[in-house]
């Protein structure tokens, strides 16, 4: 198996426990403790944000994020920049975005697609075989 098939393979992973880590919970709920569920059910949560804000920024940031993984396995140049961005985007998002309760394997699941995510960045920008397949890309989409 080549470094480029490998590279990808992390790519996509990052992804795709990404989003078990985010539907997870929606999925199986009765993996969160009793009180947390009847609190989520009975809206205690709520800290008054904006659900079509929420929602927006959902969409976005998966599609985004669905773009980028696409771009990267192609080894798009925009891509890379676009990943980097991200953290920075998403980070100020999260601190406008309402309190979300995960269980512990939801949690674990993200937590993975993070350190992934910045594996597949670093190997991206620093290892000479596919920053080269980068570099000699094509910018088009």
């Amino acid at each position: 198996m080549q470094l480029k098939d490998k590279f990808r393979y992390l790519v996509i992973f990052s992804y795709v426990t990404g989003m078990i880590g985010l539907f997870y919970d929606f999925i199986f709920s009765s993996n969160l403790p009793p009180a947390i569920h009847a609190a989520i059910s009975e809206n205690i949560l709520n800290t008054g944000s904006n659900p079509i804000f929420d929602i927006g920024t959902l969409l976005i940031g998966l599609t985004v994020s669905l773009a980028t993984t696409i771009g990267m396995c192609n080894f798009r140049q925009w891509s890379r920049r676009l990943c980097l961005y991200m953290v920075p985007v998403g980070v100020f998002f999260s601190v406008l975005a309402e309190p979300i309760v995960l269980s512990g394997i939801g949690h674990s699941f993200i937590y993975l697609a993070y350190m992934t995510s910045g594996a597949s960045i670093a190997i991206a920008y620093f290892e000479p075989t596919i920053n080269n397949q980068f570099i000699s890309a094509k910018t088009v989409f």
